[in-house]
């Protein structure tokens, strides 16, 4: 009788913990490896960047970014070409509308031409539309030598 009710309690359990753990996974029609590009201003210059971002579930993703500026530095040009690469963890908001807002946190590995190559902090936030295949977003971020840019891009 013990036994049983012991397997009663653990099916209960496991039925009522299913659910919760089955919401929190990305559906099979979602992306899980998305690309995009993106380009912007910032106090230093315009700038380009790129990255893949993989999604583990509906709000933690894992993102790779590689960033190219031109820095406006006539004063100074042997610094004119900054390069810098991060890595990031994307938290994103529950997609209840069109707008998703996020947030990113994360190191990432700057260069400018002529110096040694630094690494630290960046982090920043971001505001993704969907529209259809493609999901264009703005974002902003503040990272270790790369200043603060604004970046408008398109995820695909």
């Amino acid at each position: 009788m013990r036994v049983r009710s012991c397997f009663v309690g653990l099916a209960i359990v496991s039925l009522g913990i299913s659910p919760a753990t089955a919401q929190d996974v990305v559906p099979e029609t979602a992306r899980r490896l998305s690309f995009d590009v993106a380009a912007g201003v910032s106090r230093y210059g315009p700038h380009a960047a790129t990255g893949l971002e993989y999604a583990m579930n509906r709000w933690l993703a894992a993102r790779t970014d590689v960033y190219f500026s031109l820095r406006n530095w006539t004063t100074f040009p042997a610094a004119s070409r900054l390069t810098a690469v991060s890595i990031a963890a994307v938290a994103s908001a529950p997609e209840r509308l069109r707008m998703t807002p996020y947030l990113l946190g994360g190191y990432g590995i700057s260069a400018s031409q002529g110096f040694r190559p630094e690494l630290g902090p960046m982090g920043g936030v971001g505001l993704r539309l969907r529209l259809g295949r493609f999901s264009p977003y703005i974002e902003t971020r503040a990272q270790h030598t790369v200043g603060v840019p604004i970046s408008i891009g398109v995820r695909f």
